[in-house]
């Protein structure tokens, strides 16, 4: 996917189908585990299947997105790619974001499979998921910033259960803003602990926060029970995360 953007980007999520699942399917080098952890590490022997002498993952990221944490699904027709980063916003600019591998199966006539990108979700720095955009052949210019409620101007503050719940390894909260505001959002351990704080001004609208189970220094979290504190003025609202590994 190549990304044309006018402004910070911090989550993508995009579902890319073949036309032939049976021909065209991800992959990555196949490797030997020899310390059983499951993952590849370097120096462990693997099958270089495009001889660039290095090992190849399944989805890799780029120049642009080297501090990212990119996550896939494969299902029956393709896979669905999450890539974000709790610190670090794709720069604003143009040029591939990640790069899936795929393997050609050997009885495929030439020209007879096909990606798809069958959808794409983008999410700005504060967490907004409205961001319009223009795409062909996989790439993607950032056309507009927007609410997609500009006509509508919630009547109140108020926070929604957080979906999906549990969650791996993302979840969102839809929020309503009446009025210009300044909101904190603040997830805590049950202890009391603050594992994450996050402010931003606000126009009125119909934004949603993300959360990707990760603390304010990018580290993953265990498996177990948060909360989510929104705070704006008078208005305060807890919800209860599930995150489940």
């Amino acid at each position: 996917i190549d990304l044309h953007n006018s402004i910070p980007i911090r989550m993508i999520i995009a579902t890319i189908n073949t036309s032939h699942p049976n021909r065209l399917y991800p992959v990555a080098e196949t490797y030997v585990d020899a310390n059983n952890n499951g993952t590849y590490d370097q120096g462990e022997n693997f099958f270089d299947i495009n001889n660039d002498g290095i090992w190849t993952p399944t989805v890799q990221p780029t120049e642009r997105t080297a501090n990212w944490d990119f996550s896939y699904q494969i299902n029956d027709t393709g896979i669905i790619v999450a890539g974000l980063h709790s610190i670090d916003t794709i720069a604003i600019g143009t040029g591939p974001i990640f790069q899936i591998n795929y393997m050609v199966d050997s009885n495929a006539p030439a020209g007879n499979v096909s990606l798809i990108l069958a959808n794409v979700n983008l999410t700005d720095m504060f967490g907004n998921y409205n961001l319009q955009y223009t795409g062909t052949n996989g790439v993607f210019v950032i056309s507009l910033l927007s609410t997609g409620s500009e006509s509508i101007i919630p009547e109140k503050f108020s926070m929604s259960a957080n979906y999906p719940n549990p969650f791996n390894p993302v979840t969102h909260v839809n929020f309503d803003i009446p009025n210009q505001s300044n909101v904190t959002f603040t997830i805590y351990s049950l202890l009391g602990q603050e594992i994450l704080s996050v402010s931003a001004s606000y126009e009125p609208g119909s934004y949603k926060f993300t959360w990707n189970g990760r603390d304010q220094l990018g580290n993953e979290l265990s498996s177990g029970v948060y909360l989510l504190k929104m705070e704006s003025g008078s208005f305060l609202q807890t919800r209860k995360l599930v995150l489940m590994k």
